[in-house]
């Protein structure tokens, strides 16, 4: 999930509808619609039942894997926290 997040954000002009980065190198980044994300999630895993709660229950998963962290108390808002990881 996280390269899917990672692609849709280097392509970022075809995908901005949907998510952008707010601090590319600190890995800060928003996901403005989050249905749109679910459908294009759905879509990469051929789940056409994909919902925004089922794929958020992905992303919480990794927040115990320090992959991913909540960004402050603003909605939909991540950091990417890995270090092989060039953005």
């Amino acid at each position: 999930l996280w390269e899917f997040l990672l692609r849709l954000l280097a392509n970022e002009e075809k995908y901005k509808h949907a998510i952008k980065w707010l601090d590319k190198p600190r890995k800060v980044f928003r996901i403005v619609n989050a249905n749109a994300i679910a459908r294009l999630w759905g879509k990469q895993k051929n789940r056409d039942n994909m919902t925004y709660e089922k794929l958020s229950r992905a992303m919480r998963y990794y927040y115990r894997m320090d992959i991913l962290v909540k960004e402050g108390s603003q909605r939909l808002t991540y950091r990417l926290e890995l270090p092989l990881c060039n953005v």
